[in-house]
């Protein structure tokens, strides 16, 4: 069968329909309208202003731009095979949604609460597992797929991420954990990511995978009891101190910046050019959104040229970043390296990227490149 697979690069949700195919992007009803209506928003702010220095230099520039603020947050296959189920974030509502065969939308549920993350379809088709985040923290959540707001089933000080449903008739979701410090403030430290398995029903939670030096991320339980997921580096504490001082070092930079911005805007308010030149690629929204990206996962990333992998293979993350299979208690055998983010079929099939490239195995073949493309952070088998 050929392999079908959804992504998220950049914010947008792209599809692949086999080895072969070029990636297409989904376009979302719901994210149109919100488009749709984040631009009218500008235009009729614009004219309102019209005849203003500081609007001109506004639509000049492009500052305030809404539409960049819409986006994917989540993509997982759905109950039927070539079915998935998204999330998405306009920046004031977020939202989850399916998707049928025949690519038409139904809406889920929407809130303006929280913001909703990394989804999972329960095998009965019934229910949903989503992270919420709001206040500094994050919890697993179940949706009905009725449309029902989200329960939380985790509290606590702690980031619960990446839940994924285990095959099964009963209600167990794994989810990767990390301790956060009381009260959970914005930079704060936190423990190393655990696995951990939480019965819905019962409400009882157990430890399937810890480490003291490496954060365990983005669990996936197969029907044959195989746990899956992704090890890396811990980031120290210690480092934190290292990054304010860095931050302390940067401020005279940082003031040059300011003069900088100072006589660009004074340009543009002159009706110049401007004299700063925009750094959409490469510059500073490239790498902003590189660390939003990043934290999805809620760990942070490595810089890809670490070691001669990541210089033969350029990736956003170095070999460290390891997928791996553990059976019960045993050790963990390693499947790929440089792994972002994956995700099992339930035949066994692996699809998985390091960022910029999609790769695919079926169980006991060869590997295959499906695509490439630019800041990929999530990955779905949809057959």
């Amino acid at each position: 069968m050929p392999a079908r697979i959804a992504y998220i690069a950049r914010g947008q949700l792209r599809l692949i329909d086999g080895e072969g195919t070029l990636p297409r992007d989904f376009d979302s009803p719901f994210i149109q309208q919100a488009r749709s209506r984040a631009s009218s928003s500008q235009r009729r702010s614009r004219w309102k202003q019209e005849g203003s220095s500081y609007a001109a230099m506004m639509a000049r520039s492009g500052a305030g731009a809404q539409t960049d603020t819409i986006r994917y947050t989540g993509v997982a296959r759905g109950q039927q095979p070539h079915t998935f189920v998204h999330a998405v974030d306009t920046g004031a509502v977020s939202g989850m949604f399916s998707v049928d065969a025949e690519g038409n939308e139904r809406r889920l549920f929407h809130s303006e609460r929280f913001d909703v993350r990394h989804v999972a379809t329960h095998r009965s088709g019934d229910l949903l597992a989503c992270c919420v985040l709001k206040d500094h923290v994050a919890n697993v959540a179940v949706v009905r797929a009725d449309g029902s707001t989200p329960q939380e089933v985790t509290e606590g000080d702690s980031l619960d991420l990446a839940p994924s449903w285990v095959p099964g008739t009963g209600r167990q979701v794994v989810f990767q954990s990390a301790g956060l410090p009381s009260p959970p403030r914005p930079g704060s430290p936190r423990a190393p990511f655990s696995i951990q398995l939480l019965d819905v029903d019962r409400g009882e939670m157990r430890a399937l995978a810890e480490d003291s030096e490496r954060d365990l991320l983005l669990p996936r339980m197969t029907t044959g009891g195989d746990l899956f997921y992704i090890r890396c580096p811990h980031r120290p504490p210690s480092r934190a101190l290292a990054q304010g001082v860095t931050d302390v070092l940067r401020i005279p930079i940082r003031i040059g910046r300011g003069v900088m911005g100072f006589f660009d805007f004074f340009s543009r308010m002159q009706g110049g050019p401007g004299s700063v030149k925009p750094a959409f690629d490469g510059g500073r929204q490239h790498d902003d959104f590189r660390l939003k990206s990043v934290l999805l996962h809620g760990a942070a990333g490595e810089d890809p040229n670490a070691d001669a992998h990541a210089e033969r293979h350029p990736s956003h993350v170095s070999s460290a970043w390891e997928l791996v299979k553990q059976r019960g208690t045993g050790p963990a055998e390693v499947v790929a390296t440089g792994v972002f983010a994956y995700d099992v079929a339930e035949n066994g099939a692996l699809a998985w990227t390091d960022g910029q490239r999609i790769f695919h195995r079926e169980p006991g073949g060869r590997e295959v490149e499906l695509a490439k493309d630019h800041l990929v952070h999530d990955v779905a088998c949809l057959a």
